[in-house]
């Protein structure tokens, strides 16, 4: 049986996990939406954060990401994105930083850029997907998966995530970990760019609770 939604958090497709309640993490593969602080005023209604992989527990499964948990977490940031009233969500390089050597099986980041583009192409419903690259040799794996298949409904911009004039969307994806708290990279830049990163990492576990309160031990 798996978890039960909250109207910030999305879980399909994540494992059960016995462990996660008392560390207060989320499942692996979960989305979790919070508020977008100082980008707001650029028209970035929310942030879902995307976790595809624990930040600070290694080598144990159930919290090194996987090829599914990395799907998983696009299609509920998606989720998200949708429930929330959006109409574009901007995705980074998914798991494309430090998680990318510890994918399991190992995987090259060509095939990374693949499932991602995928992902978005199976999940994102009725909301556009924007995939922003941050340098030329992101932009060209993608674009390379972005040409291989019949993709409607995805692009790709190389720029900012947090600059609205790069991608034109109204939610962003972070490339977020099971702790839910802004990390280094992209992470870092999104948490930094917020203004708020503080009190949006509170937002997050508050959501957390909650979502472990309707959960229920297990």
């Amino acid at each position: 049986m798996g978890y039960v939604a909250t109207e910030r958090f999305a879980c399909a497709g994540t494992p059960v996990n016995g462990e996660l309640r008392g560390l207060r993490m989320v499942p692996l593969g979960a989305a979790l939406w919070t508020g977008a602080g100082r980008l707001r005023a650029q028209g970035i209604r929310g942030i879902a954060h995307a976790a595809p992989g624990s930040m600070t527990l290694q080598g144990r499964p159930g919290f090194d990401p996987t090829r599914a948990s990395v799907e998983a977490s696009i299609r509920n940031a998606f989720t998200l994105a949708a429930a929330h009233g959006c109409r574009r969500l901007a995705l980074p390089f998914i798991a494309g930083g430090v998680f990318a050597g510890r994918i399991d099986p190992a995987i090259e980041k060509a095939e990374l850029a693949a499932l991602i583009v995928a992902a978005c192409h199976t999940h994102r419903g009725e909301v556009g997907a924007v995939i922003v690259a941050h340098g030329d040799e992101d932009r060209a794996l993608f674009a390379t998966a972005l040409a291989a298949g019949s993709v409607r409904g995805t692009t790709l911009v190389q720029g900012s995530i947090t600059r609205v004039a790069d991608h034109g969307c109204d939610a962003i994806a972070n490339a977020a970990n099971m702790e839910v708290r802004f990390g280094g990279g992209i992470s870092g830049v999104i948490g930094r760019a917020t203004g708020e990163s503080d009190e949006i990492d509170r937002e997050a576990a508050a959501a957390i609770g909650q979502f472990w309160g309707r959960n229920g031990p297990g």
